[in-house]
């Protein structure tokens, strides 16, 4: 389990309770992989976590792992009910993407995220993390604010960088708000 992605998560979780959230939120871990960062959300009392993951391997990983039942789904087509979580984690999975999909992500997190809810995206921080043959895109913070632009989200926080981490790496943090 690599700590700076344990981190991330640890810094995602401060953030969420500095911004404030419902009591007793439904949580949803999009593109959660192995559940390795998942756990740790497992562990925060009052949330109900939905992981998602679109690797059937990964799903199971999730469960002899961790014991944590994962559910095989795409972003682009949550199975969801509208305006139900009140929290929505995307990390590191937009840049497994292809560009023309990003409207359709935005469209539907905003369908199942409740008003009020926070939304937290997490991309690598440089361009060079396009050499990994699975990354088809690299996404700046205006290229995902304006994926939200339409999607009546406020835009509340923006960087964090790896700080136990010597080479150039770090991830983009951008947690919106979703106003209706």
């Amino acid at each position: 389990m690599k700590k700076e992605k344990i981190s991330r998560y640890r810094f995602l979780l401060n953030r969420i309770y500095q911004l404030g959230h419902n009591s007793n939120p439904i949580v949803v871990d999009c593109g959660c992989s192995e559940c390795n960062r998942t756990k740790i959300l497992f562990d925060e009392p009052d949330f109900t976590v939905l992981p998602f993951d679109v690797s059937k391997k990964a799903i199971k990983q999730c469960y002899e792992k961790w014991g944590i039942k994962a559910t095989h789904a795409n972003i682009l087509h949550l199975p969801l009910f509208d305006d139900y979580v009140d929290i929505f984690i995307c990390s590191e999975t937009l840049e497994h993407l292809d560009k023309k999909y990003n409207d359709q992500v935005s469209k539907e997190i905003k369908r199942v995220c409740k008003q009020g809810a926070l939304i937290c995206i997490t991309v690598p921080l440089h361009k060079h993390s396009l050499e990994d043959p699975l990354h088809k895109q690299y996404l700046k913070p205006n290229k995902i604010k304006n994926m939200f632009k339409d999607c009546d989200l406020e835009y509340k926080d923006k960087y964090y960088k790896n700080p136990d981490n010597k080479k150039k790496s770090g991830n983009l943090v951008l947690i919106f708000r979703k106003n209706s």
